[in-house]
């Protein structure tokens, strides 16, 4: 290269120019074929891949590179996994409640993308407004590549509070560890799960007696209702060693010198689906 000023001043530098025949970078859509050898070659002869391109996942935008050779002589590829094309979806209308804010996932119905889908509202809906409105469901793939859809939004006042039902015995054993949401279940006309507290402050699980346990169950709309059950602790009918006691009786029943591991282990599995249940969990 020869640099030359006004005063024809001349500067020279030698350096070298190398003329790939393959692709720099090769952009794949998301979903599509598998590239060919022939897709990474700008000229010249039949190439050969030396990078496994069927062990890619092509639904996943990443980058990889892969080796291609040429005419005997190994370049460094870029294939990139792009996402050019915009979702495809439908929507439904949505009826609900006021201060119950909706997703606008549930609006849509149906959506078909290779790449994972988001969705958004063009501009956030009166969730504090009776009545119906029109909303735009804006779909956004992984590539950036979006589609809207329009629906309408039917709200009302809900005056309806949570109901809470016992469906467990409350009886615990000294020493047990109390699950409580498991002995209530609560239903309520919103579609959205009602939030659950539960006031066990006064409950002592290593001494027996009869405990007050109470659930609050509060909606998206502020309705709430309570309902207090009652906890009995009881004394343990047996302590661990008569446990263990009574375990080495039966051991000595249903198991002989003779049985193999297996057969032990099958023995004592029927009898405890025979003989053995749960009077609380």
């Amino acid at each position: 290269i020869v640099v030359a000023d006004a005063a024809n001043n001349i500067a020279m530098k030698e350096t070298e120019l190398t003329i790939s025949m393959v692709v720099n970078t090769l952009e794949v859509e998301a979903g599509g074929e598998i590239p060919s050898a022939s897709d990474f070659v700008i000229s010249g002869s039949e190439a050969k891949i030396h990078t496994d391109l069927e062990s890619i996942d092509y639904t996943q935008l990443a980058s990889h590179v892969v080796i291609v050779e040429l005419e005997g002589k190994k370049y460094e590829v870029e294939m990139q996994i792009v996402d050019t094309t915009a979702p495809v979806f439908t929507v439904k209308d949505f009826s609900g409640f006021t201060k119950c804010k909706p997703d606008a996932g549930k609006f849509v119905d149906s959506s078909e993308d290779v790449t994972k889908l988001t969705y958004t509202f063009e501009t956030e809906p009166d969730s504090t407004k009776t009545g119906t409105q029109e909303v735009v469901i804006i779909a956004t793939d992984e590539g950036g590549n979006t589609a809207s859809q329009k629906a309408k939004m039917t709200l009302e006042e809900d005056k309806e509070a949570p109901v809470i039902e016992f469906v467990k015995e409350t009886k615990l054993y000294i020493g047990d560890s109390a699950s409580y949401k498991f002995y209530v279940k609560v239903t309520d006309n919103c579609k959205d799960e009602p939030e659950l507290t539960i006031d066990a402050a006064g409950v002592d699980i290593n001494k027996t007696g009869i405990y007050n346990v109470t659930y609050t169950a509060t909606d998206c709309s502020g309705n709430s209702s309570s309902k207090t059950m009652e906890l009995v602790v009881c004394e343990r009918a047996y302590s661990l060693d008569e446990v263990n006691a009574i375990a080495d009786d039966i051991l000595a029943r249903i198991i002989t010198p003779d049985m193999t591991t297996l057969e032990k282990t099958r023995a004592i599995f029927d009898y405890v689906k025979g003989h053995i249940g749960y009077i609380s969990f």
